[in-house]
């Protein structure tokens, strides 16, 4: 390509940087649309680590094409910290409607991309330099019918819904219990 090539006019490009503000806590209708598998910066403690590095969009509401990040440390010496990733795992894939059961595979997640769910975010506090970032603290199933809040206990593991059932634009059936880190 000669270097005098004309790309365009730079006088009539509209900046499209997206939002990195934070978003409100709440639920959102999710799919994956980026996974991969990651190396981990070796350290003395852990020099093998691996993670999986996922890319979440949002398909509803407001938010509609805001992304959200989310790593689950499948490999580290640190027992806990493995079996939380495989435990929000888990979760999604349950809230995606398949079987949360039987062999987890690096290919069964990576089949989790384009599947719908809805996710409760959270912030997290910003370490080391970084500044605070949303995450995910529950995966739970779509529903198609606003929810019912029947019992007491479920009001008090989501989000106060709307008069309409719907939190953030979609509606939510919270049949998934919480991961390790997000129980009170």
């Amino acid at each position: 390509m000669d270097s005098n090539f004309v790309l365009g006019n730079l006088s009539s490009v509209q900046e499209s940087r997206g939002s990195f503000e934070l978003l409100p806590k709440g639920d959102y209708a999710l799919r994956a649309i980026e996974i991969k598998l990651e190396n981990c910066k070796p350290t003395a403690k852990d020099p093998q680590g691996k993670y999986i590095d996922v890319q979440f969009e949002i398909t509803e509401g407001p938010y509609e094409g805001r992304r959200v990040f989310q790593m689950f440390n499948i490999v580290n010496k640190n027992p806990e910290a493995v079996n939380i990733a495989l435990s929000d795992i888990k979760q999604w894939i349950g809230a995606t409607g398949e079987a949360a059961e039987g062999e987890l595979t690096i290919k069964r997640i990576f089949d989790l991309e384009g599947r719908q769910c809805v996710g409760t975010l959270g912030v997290q506090k910003g370490k080391n330099g970084y500044e605070d970032k949303n995450v995910i603290k529950v995966f739970k199933v779509m529903s198609s019918q606003p929810q019912q809040q029947n019992s007491m206990a479920n009001q008090q593991h989501q989000p106060q819904a709307n008069s309409s059932g719907y939190q953030n634009g979609v509606t939510v059936n919270n049949q998934n219990g919480a991961p390790a880190f997000a129980r009170q």
